[in-house]
């Protein structure tokens, strides 16, 4: 019977016993003996996935190093967790007020080629009504738009559209990214 198999059958026995798997499958994750995937389909029956990543990482702390660190650990994970994750996560991004921090989510996002969730953040603090302070900021708008262009994303004329009616647009990116 393998480590996961024997916590599973622990927490099917009784659901008390969560402490002390949540301990011996986060030093397991630790020291990479199972995936980040694994955890979550652990946990999946007993807590919620909010849950279960506020646990383990903490990230509505607005802790730089946790958001590293789980941005890390998802890269790796396939791209339906990476989209079942970031509703949850949707509440914390749109707390976020510290540019240093939204700046260094996003380059995570970039490094790990996380695009789907790249845009989807950016369109997050960018697109969405009253949501987030930074709909303004030029270098996050250029980012989206040439993101959506280079990836030939569906929504690209419609986000193009909404942003050239609110906010103007510079010169060098329309040149790039219109047909």
């Amino acid at each position: 019977m393998t480590e996961i198999e024997t916590w599973k059958e622990q927490l099917s026995l009784d659901v008390r016993n969560l402490e002390i798997v949540h301990t011996a499958a986060d030093q397991a994750l630790q020291n990479q003996e199972i995936t980040l995937t694994q955890y979550y389909q652990l946990f999946e029956p007993y807590e919620p996935l909010h849950t279960i990543i506020h646990r383990k990482y903490g990230v509505g702390s607005s802790s730089v190093i946790n958001w590293e660190i789980m941005l890390k650990d998802l890269s790796s994970c396939s791209e339906q967790l990476q989209k079942d994750v970031f509703p949850v996560l949707k509440e914390d991004i749109i707390k976020i007020d510290n540019p240093e921090l939204l700046s260094r989510i996003i380059k995570r996002l970039m490094v790990w080629e996380m695009t789907e969730m790249l845009i989807d953040v950016l369109c997050l603090v960018i697109v969405d009504p009253g949501v987030s302070d930074f709909r303004e900021n030029k270098n996050l708008i250029n980012l989206l738009l040439l993101t959506l262009h280079k990836t030939g994303h569906a929504d690209f004329q419609r986000i193009y559209d909404h942003l050239n009616d609110t906010v103007e647009l510079s010169e060098d990116i329309i040149n790039i990214v219109q047909p």
